[in-house]
């Protein structure tokens, strides 16, 4: 045994117990619909779908927002899957139902939801204080949701806000 397994043991266990704390019990219908619903406030397809518009209907301004919050989208989420190919953390419960089918992979560790979503309030929001204003709060909510859901640690969301907020801020620093 080296000398950081027992710490790395320590805090994973600490981190499974708190994130089971703040886990939505079955009995919490309304409160777990509530969850569903932001946590797929993060979801790529959205995203995707609202770039677009903003890319249409938008102007110079816009485009080059959309171009920025790609780049960083790409390189959080890009190092989310690296992340998740070496670590290979499960996810905290095997689901059944409305989510599990969706998820597209089964490790949890670091969470590409929050990595995307910190990249997009980091890009917008270095705009505009206004939408830093709301997008910052969105992306903490988004990353809450999936815990309360099961479907990521606490750990997992903390440090997928944390990629997507320094890649988004590293881009931003240089593209602009």
């Amino acid at each position: 045994m080296s000398l950081t397994d027992q710490p790395m043991r320590n805090l994973a266990a600490w981190d499974s117990a708190l994130s089971a704390r703040l886990t939505l019990p079955a009995k919490a219908v309304c409160l777990r619909r509530a969850a569903m619903l932001g946590a797929h406030l993060g979801d790529s397809w959205l995203w995707l779908a609202a770039s677009v518009f903003a890319w249409i209907a938008g102007g110079s301004v816009a485009r080059h927002l959309v171009l920025v919050a790609a780049l960083a989208v790409v390189l959080a989420v890009g190092t989310t899957m690296l992340l998740k190919a070496l670590v290979r953390r499960r996810r905290p419960q095997e689901r059944s139902g409305f989510y599990s089918r969706g998820t597209t992979d089964r490790y949890s560790f670091p969470s590409g939801h929050a990595a995307r979503v910190a990249s997009i309030a980091v890009v917008v929001g270095a705009h505009s204080p206004l939408a830093a204003a709301i997008l910052y709060p969105w992306a903490v909510l988004v990353a809450l949701c999936r815990v309360a859901l099961g479907l990521h640690y606490l750990g997992d969301v903390v440090v997928g806000l944390g990629i997507g907020f320094v890649c988004s801020w590293v881009l931003v620093t240089i593209l602009s």
